[in-house]
């Protein structure tokens, strides 16, 4: 039903003629001028209608007063007026209204009309204060709108409401003048409410206050057309006050308000919102009046409106509006969310959503609240848990939050409640904590999360493609902390589930969940809990379908993956004296899996499995020897071809041993390019001859570029298939003709692991040809590594052995960590020389370098620890400035120079003056501040220390060192050039007492006179 003025909606509906006895006199008196002009009409149809209205209209005492002025002739009045606007006149004389005639009062208001237009015709005025008797005095009001009515209905074409309106907002009173006026033209409401939405007159202009006046004054003559205005009010900068006094006020309802408010405080970039940030606190405390007086008279028992309030007011909350002054707000608002009573998931989840984010936003530390706050969180976990046997969308979300609370992911949980709420939460994480404290103490505990989780339904059809947060992260989260090994909560059926659910592209978050559940399957202690593992005759079943014919391969990759990774563990630690073990799975499953075809598809298809294709291959190639070994002994053996297919192509396994036996370059390469479109499990075929191929590449000085690049894809496609057995066979081939050490030894795996470094005892034409020397860096890799888990399980061994003894454990330890480090450095060493030009000459040493010193920076990442190492071993100073030019990771050695500086040895000091001085000229001096007070008190203080001898021989070959620190640090050029000149000073008196002129001449004294001289006379010109 219409709401608003009745009278108004009345004459807008046409019924006031009968409706106009049910009125009280002082609600008809306002529209008196429009009725009276009904009762003027010359309608016939309407005269019984009129009579009724002349008869209420009786009474009133201002009848008399406005019906002379329908009495008068308006043909004179309309002539004078006319000559009036034509001479555009803007000033004309003041009079009192109340000694005029009625005829002159009519002219004395239409020319103040007039007046206005023609002042403002062009541009209306934002600062324009008018005073005007007649639209000034309350008293007479009733009258003057009565003049203007008349005014507008017999000299329509000279005075209409439309051109003038808009002028009388210049006025004291122009806001209520305006409004009586409409309430007497009453179809003109929406054009004059049209009109002043495109006014701006700007934020504070005296007009503003009374435009704003007005809109709301003739709003409130009808109620309906709010909801339409409101829209507009609050896109216009300029209409943003009347917009909040608008949706604070009862011409907006309760539902239109919650609505409107939160669709506007979920938009972070609202200009309205922006309005409300920085308007005065009146402004603000409008819209928490109306929150509070919709809140107070709600029941208790939850509903649309309740929830939606709560949204609202907590999206008010965060917008940082009245969240330093408001404290009162945020308490009631947290009483209000925990007196709601309801067990409707939706609802909840809102309600919670509110109530943690008004905790954490309001950062409460009153007891007071932290009560309210427990009471809520016992009251939602009786909720929770009233029913076990499913798991509701609720107690999923309750399961999510208490996962992000528990891993101290406050991030996360802005997030997951910003969602929620359709705004962005950005108060400190530290607010965070007491309320996530609160939740994990009376809502969900880790034992509630895991049992939660435990039922928590699988994702149909997983794959990559599915976002968001879902099951498979809070299982994957609740087995980093073993969750459910601790509370003795099995989760096998759920993960047989989800395994079967998941499709190509595989999830990356699922392998971690098949990782983690097969390794906690495993158990390492006597006393540490362990997880139920998958049930073989799960996997018999699984493995027993038809897997070439199934068009999801994705549950058997997964599986395959599971037993690789359990069985790999379960070796590792079979040899612990532990009361109860778990054995690997059967041989008989092994052989029910067709492993050749599953790494088939990884290869074929690699961008559908990324997340799981690399931790599979090393697990079959490096730790489960006995899959890599029947693998790579099946290739090429004859199956059921119905079954595995064809892996083997004999005719062109002759072709190619026949190509590298002639080894003609065109030939080699033409077969080459029919090899590459083989599957990758078929290229282990061709092994033996591809090797004898690279080795006899080495006789030909400049082979075709073409024919390098197919040979080096090959051999990384064969590389992720049977990298182990690539690299024997490959290793063999080379040493053949390498060092004599190694020529006639029997190369396998376990040789190469007891020494890694043995692959560069290969032919020494490898290390010069930078194709081949490509090669055999994965080689290093993949031994230095292998004997780095062989030494784990030796430590695990030893372990055991010393149970209870920790100091002994510790030795241990740190002996196997020296050793593998003493490899380490060791390879680097060795990667240095290769780089000597003088070692190693060869036209391609600067490809060579590249790739060695890119080796050198990856393990400098990979091992932070061992950049420190290498340099405290030191290695010749003529390869420190190659190190630090291509190798970036050298940089980390600047926050260990101080431990070097400290050595004694004049040898220890050279070097780490030139690798200082290297290391200044490469990077930014200002990395250097908190070392140039220590660099200068080293050479300064600590040169003086040394005796004659020793400052000669440190001066000779720090010298260019010297220099460059100076260049570098203009500080240190006076020091500099003290020490050089004195250890120039120190060599001449030296140089003079010599057994013979050429002993002098040739002595390291004279070589330092001279470059001394020369050092210090380039830095003087530098300066200058």
């Amino acid at each position: 039903m219409a709401s608003g003025n009745p009278v108004y909606l009345s004459i807008i509906n046409g019924t006031i003629t009968n409706d106009i006895r049910n009125y009280p006199k002082a609600q008809v008196q306002p529209f008196l001028p429009y009725l009276l002009t009904l009762t003027f009409s010359d309608r016939n149809d309407l005269s019984p209608a009129l009579d009724a209205l002349r008869g209420g209209l009786i009474e009133h005492y201002l009848g008399n007063t406005l019906c002379q002025y329908f009495e008068l002739d308006y043909t004179e009045i309309f002539a004078e007026l006319s000559k009036f606007d034509e001479d555009k006149t803007i000033h004309f004389p003041r009079a009192s209204f109340h000694s005029l005639e009625p005829k002159d009062k009519v002219v004395y208001i239409c020319k103040e009309l007039l007046a206005l237009s023609h002042q403002f015709s062009t541009r209306m005025s934002a600062t324009e204060r008018r005073d005007f008797e007649p639209f000034d005095q309350d008293l007479l009001r009733d009258e003057v709108v009565g003049i203007i009515t008349v005014a507008c209905q017999r000299m329509g074409q000279l005075i209409s409401l439309s051109k003038f309106v808009c002028f009388l907002l210049y006025f004291r009173h122009g806001a209520q003048l305006i409004k009586q006026l409409v309430m007497n033209q009453p179809h003109n409401l929406e054009q004059t409410l049209t009109l002043f939405r495109s006014l701006n007159f700007g934020h504070d202009s005296p007009p503003t206050h009374v435009r704003n006046d007005a809109i709301f004054e003739l709003l409130q003559l009808d109620q309906s057309t709010s909801r339409f205005h409101l829209r507009y009010f609050l896109e216009s900068e300029d209409h943003f006050v009347v917009a909040n006094r608008l949706l604070c006020s009862d011409l907006v309802d309760d539902d239109l308000f919650i609505t409107t408010g939160a669709s506007l405080f979920s938009q972070t970039d609202d200009k309205f919102l922006k309005f409300l940030v920085k308007a005065p606190e009146f402004e603000v405390d409008k819209v928490y009046k109306r929150l509070y007086a919709i809140a107070k008279d709600l029941p208790n028992t939850a509903n649309d409106t309740s929830v939606n309030i709560s949204i609202f007011a907590v999206q008010f909350l965060v917008s940082r509006i009245f969240r330093n002054t408001r404290a009162c707000s945020v308490r009631f608002l947290l009483e209000f969310i925990a007196s709601r009573e309801t067990d409707n998931d939706g609802y909840l989840m809102s309600l919670v959503c509110v109530f943690i984010t008004t905790f954490a936003v309001g950062h409460i530390t009153d007891i007071v609240d932290i009560e309210t706050a427990k009471n809520f969180f016992e009251k939602l976990r009786v909720i929770s848990t009233t029913k076990t046997d499913s798991l509701t969308s609720f107690n999923e979300f309750l399961l999510l939050l208490a996962i992000h609370f528990q891993s101290g992911s406050e991030d996360e949980v802005k997030k997951l409640l910003g969602s929620s709420l359709g705004c962005q939460i950005t108060c400190p994480n530290k607010n965070f904590h007491e309320i996530g404290r609160l939740f994990l103490k009376y809502v969900v505990t880790e034992r509630d999360i895991a049992e939660i989780a435990a039922r928590i339904e699988v994702t149909p059809r997983l794959s990559q493609h599915i976002h968001g947060h879902l099951p498979v992260h809070c299982i994957d989260y609740l087995l980093n902390n073993q969750a459910f090994s601790k509370h003795s909560i099995s989760i096998e059926s759920w993960v047989q589930r989800q395994l079967l659910e998941c499709r190509a592209p595989i999830h990356p978050v699922m392998v971690n969940v098949i990782r983690k559940y097969a390794l906690s399957c495993v158990p390492v202690s006597n006393t540490r809990n362990y997880n139920t593992r998958i049930d073989e005759k799960f996997f018999i079943t699984l493995f027993s379908k038809n897997v070439f014919t199934d068009a999801n391969p994705t549950p058997y990759l997964l599986a395959f993956y599971y037993i690789a990774v359990f069985n790999s563990y379960a070796g590792v630690v079979s040899t612990q004296s532990l009361s109860y073990k778990k054995k690997p799975y059967s041989q008989e499953l092994i052989d029910l899996i067709p492993i050749r075809k599953l790494l088939a598809l990884l290869d074929e298809t690699p961008e559908q499995f990324s997340a799981l294709r690399n931790p599979l291959m090393i697990l079959v190639a490096d730790n489960l020897g006995r899959f890599a070994n029947g693998l790579d002994d099946a290739v090429g053996a004859s199956k059921d071809a119905s079954q595995m297919g064809s892996y083997s192509n004999p005719n062109l396994l002759s072709e190619f041993t026949a190509a590298v036996s002639s080894f003609h370059l065109e030939h080699l390469q033409s077969t080459l390019s029919k090899i590459a479109k083989l599957p990758n499990t078929e290229l282990t075929a061709f092994i033996e001859p591809f090797v004898k191929a690279s080795h006899k590449l080495l006789d030909v000085p400049h082979p075709p570029k073409k024919l390098i690049r197919a040979m080096h894809e090959t051999w990384l496609c064969i590389e992720c298939v049977v990298p182990q057995r690539l690299y024997e066979e490959t290793l063999k081939v080379w040493f053949s003709t390498g060092d004599e050490g190694v020529r006639n030894a029997t190369v396998d795996h376990a040789f190469m692991v007891a020494e890694p470094s043995r692959v560069f005892r290969v032919d020494e034409r490898i290390l010069k040809r930078p194709s081949h020397f490509r090669l055999l860096i994965p080689m290093l890799d993949f031994y230095l590594l292998a004997a780095h888990n062989e030494q784990k399980v030796i430590r695990e061994k030893h372990v055991l052995k010393l149970y209870g003894n920790q100091r002994a454990i510790n030795e241990v330890i740190a002996m196997q960590a020296s050793f593998a480090e003493a490899q380490c450095c060791a390879t680097v060493q060795l990667l240095l020389e290769i780089c000597d030009e003088e070692i190693n000459p060869t036209p391609e040493l600067r490809e060579i370098r590249q790739i060695a010193f890119a080796h050198i920076h990856k393990m400098f990442l990979v091992h932070p620890h061992l950049i420190h190492t290498v340099h405290l071993q030191g290695y010749p100073i003529k390869y420190i400035p190659l190190v630090v030019e291509h190798v970036p990771a050298c940089y980390a050695i600047i926050d260990r120079l101080e431990d070097l500086l400290r050595y004694r040895n004049l040898s220890r000091r050279i070097f780490t003056v030139t690798l200082i001085a290297h290391l200044l000229n490469k990077f930014t001096v200002t990395l250097f501040t908190k070392l140039t007070l220590y660099i200068h008190a080293f050479i300064v203080h600590e040169t003086e220390q040394l005796d004659n001898a020793e400052k000669i021989v440190f001066i000779y070959n720090v010298l260019p060192a010297l220099e460059i620190i100076a260049k570098r640090l203009p500080f240190m050029k006076d020091p500099v050039l003290d020490v050089v000149k004195k250890g120039v000073a120190i060599a001449q008196c030296r140089a003079a007492i010599q057994r013979s002129l050429t002993a002098g001449r040739r002595g390291a004294e004279r070589i330092l006179i001279n470059e001394g001289k020369a050092a210090i006379a380039r830095l003087n010109e530098a300066v200058d």
